[in-house]
């Protein structure tokens, strides 16, 4: 495993992708030389799943892989990696169910460490049960609160993005707003990815999720000072993709064009760095954009097209371990579109497809109601 370690950081090695594909192949081969060693099978098993393909593909691995995990579990119940890993691997929703019994007891076997009193949540969102993913959250949070110092941990704004979107499914939209408040007050937020994310997305949900679009074409471009923002596009396009979906759906179309302009410009940036999945997904959210531009001025034919584009896209890459769900679903987007167009029953199949892959979304619920 040191063998792995040292190919990681070689210096012959070009960029982040590389130096995993090296590290995963160096931990996969000391599993195969020490068969007895359960750390360097749980190792070995991470390695694959951090290399695994996207879609159906990617899903055939994770599939084995858990195989491998429930084994080793079998022999070890209490390893901590084995259980983490696993998560990991059923995080998906046609495995999802399979990760429950992981998720049921990982907070246990780490009680006081923010990441594993937040992991079961990627289980817990998969199958909708929100309570259970804000109670873990919480608990993360403040977890993650109590052990920073002069920084906060990422871990603490990580847990709130999943508790905000947890308590907009249940309704609970004071609480909501409050807990993007508190996050959005804090300055010393580490500056990472994970608080990026987490300091993006969580406030653009409150009007997404509401569908306050006059709200959402109003945010500001500026965001919180803490992140160089220059470093982490993806984050910053969920801004622009919230302020062009927004003005789009409330008949500012200028607004939603110069939107769409920071979203293209974003995208040229994640492609020229090598940031496929996040440009793919922005990809899909500039589609969804133009869709209800061209919506705004009478193009219905095209933007269905445009949309169920954006939908088949986004479904097709996922989400990311990163975050609870998308901002806005784009199958969901559909389905607002063809209700809009008075398409109940092609609507309610797009409505349908959402909860498949996000149960218990309330958007989506509400409209099928």
């Amino acid at each position: 495993m040191i063998d792995a370690a040292v190919a990681f950081y070689a210096s012959s090695q070009e960029g982040y992708r590389a130096q995993l594909k090296s590290w995963a192949e160096k931990q996969v081969a000391a599993a195969d030389q020490h068969a007895d060693d359960l750390d360097a099978a749980a190792f070995a098993a991470l390695a694959r799943l951090a290399t695994a393909p996207r879609g159906a593909d990617g899903i055939k691995v994770k599939s084995q892989v858990g195989d491998t995990l429930d084994a080793l579990h079998q022999k070890v119940p209490e390893h901590p990696g084995v259980i983490h890993y696993a998560i990991h691997a059923y995080d998906n929703p046609p495995l999802k169910e399979r990760g429950r019994p992981y998720a049921e007891i990982y907070d246990k076997t780490a009680p006081s460490a923010p990441h594993a009193l937040h992991m079961p949540a990627h289980i817990f969102t998969r199958t909708g049960e929100w309570e259970k993913s804000i109670d873990l959250n919480s608990r993360s949070a403040e977890a993650a609160l109590e052990q920073s110092k002069d920084v906060v941990q990422s871990h603490y704004a990580h847990a709130i993005d999943y508790m905000v979107y947890g308590h907009l499914q249940l309704g609970n939209t004071d609480e909501a707003a409050g807990l993007v408040d508190e996050m959005l007050a804090i300055q010393n937020h580490q500056a990472s990815f994970g608080s990026a994310y987490a300091l993006a997305a969580a406030p653009v949900r409150l009007p997404l999720e509401q569908g306050q679009w006059d709200v959402a074409a109003a945010l500001s471009p500026e965001m919180h000072p803490v992140i160089p923002w220059e470093k982490f596009p993806q984050t910053v396009a969920m801004r622009w993709f919230a302020i062009g979906i927004g003005a789009a759906r409330s008949g500012d179309v200028d607004t939603a064009q110069s939107a769409l302009a920071e979203l293209k410009s974003l995208h040229a940036v994640m492609k020229e760095r090598g940031q496929g999945y996040w440009a793919q997904l922005t990809e899909a959210q500039i589609m969804s954009v133009e869709a209800w531009i061209e919506l705004a001025g009478g193009g219905s034919e095209t933007a269905v097209a445009k949309q169920a584009s954006a939908a088949d896209l986004e479904d097709k890459i996922g989400k990311s371990p990163v975050t609870p769900g998308h901002v806005l679903p784009a199958r969901e987007l559909l389905g607002d579109m063809l209700m809009e167009l008075g398409k109940p029953n092609e609507a309610a199949v797009a409505y349908q497809a959402t909860l498949d892959f996000s149960p218990n979304r309330a958007r989506s619920l509400a409209a099928l109601q």
